[in-house]
């Protein structure tokens, strides 16, 4: 039977930079991407790169929100929610055309 943990280069450095990425996205609020982009696309294409910062990001930042949700004012987000949402159908029913 095998005692290692599997701990070889490649899982060291997707770890240190999924770690370095979701620390400066948790101090600063923003930029788990580009983090984790420096230290992934040495180890993984560019491809798995988009989506593990895509997957992941989602999970750090929905992990924020979650924790700070008690502090939102939602009626002071609500223009903000709305311009969003009418932008986006608006940009995505431009992109269909073509």
């Amino acid at each position: 039977m095998d005692s290692s943990l599997g701990l070889n280069i490649f899982t060291l450095l997707f770890l240190t930079g999924t770690f370095l990425a979701a620390l400066v996205a948790g101090l600063g609020g923003f930029a788990f991407g580009i983090v984790a982009a420096a230290v992934w696309l040495y180890i993984l294409s560019p491809l798995q790169t988009a989506i593990l910062i895509m997957g992941l990001g989602l999970v750090v930042q929905g992990y924020s929100i979650w924790k700070l949700r008690h502090a939102l004012h939602w009626r002071r987000l609500t223009p903000i929610l709305v311009g969003t949402l009418a932008a986006t159908v608006k940009l995505t029913g431009d992109c269909q055309a073509y």
